[in-house]
């Protein structure tokens, strides 16, 4: 009864058949059942909105951190960072003392489980990338917060001979300025 409304209605527009009518009936369900999952979607996504924004918070911190040239130094003391990967208990600041690292509470939703330095790039005496794995586990109330969140911190860095790291940048912004000064340099000599 409702399609034969819906043909009249159709029918009365110059033009229009019964094909016409279904076609667009047609239409108008995709685009209704479209913009119901569109809806669903971004209510779910909304506390994962939330999971974001303190984790990036976090890992803005350690990339601060990380920046400072003495602090990097710190954090990858001894370590060979070509073409190996090692676990990393703590980020240092340039004093040595422990800044962030495993077992730190995130905004009491989170807890930093693991941190690993993946390969990248790097070569002995050059610059490269490299990057540092960090996992959050979700704490949860209801006993439940086995879910792991996985993110990276691209550090772009400097090795010696010997794979240790000589100066370490965790934004694009530092690499770039000390890319460029090295290549002035590479033009005045």
């Amino acid at each position: 009864m409702l399609i034969k409304k819906i043909t009249n209605f159709f029918n009365s527009i110059r033009g229009l058949g019964y094909v016409d009518a279904v076609v667009g009936v047609s239409i108008l369900g995709i685009v209704a059942i479209v913009a119901i999952k569109i809806v669903e979607v971004r209510y779910d996504k909304k506390s994962s909105v939330k999971i974001s924004n303190e984790i990036y918070a976090y890992v803005s911190k350690v990339k601060k951190n990380i920046t400072q040239q003495t602090a990097c130094r710190k954090t990858f003391e001894g370590r060979n960072l070509v073409r190996q990967s090692h676990k990393i208990t703590s980020i240092l600041n340039a004093g040595g003392t422990r800044v962030y690292g495993i077992g730190d509470d995130v905004m009491g939703r989170y807890t930093v489980v693991n941190m690993t330095t993946t390969n990248g790039n790097l070569d002995y005496d050059s610059n490269g990338i490299f990057s540092i794995k960090v996992s959050f586990k979700e704490q949860s109330a209801q006993g439940d917060g086995n879910k792991l969140i996985n993110t990276s911190i691209n550090i772009y860095g400097n090795v010696d001979g010997k794979g240790h790291i000589m100066y370490c940048y965790a934004d694009d912004d530092g690499f770039i300025i000390r890319s460029l000064k090295n290549a002035c340099r590479k033009l005045d000599n």
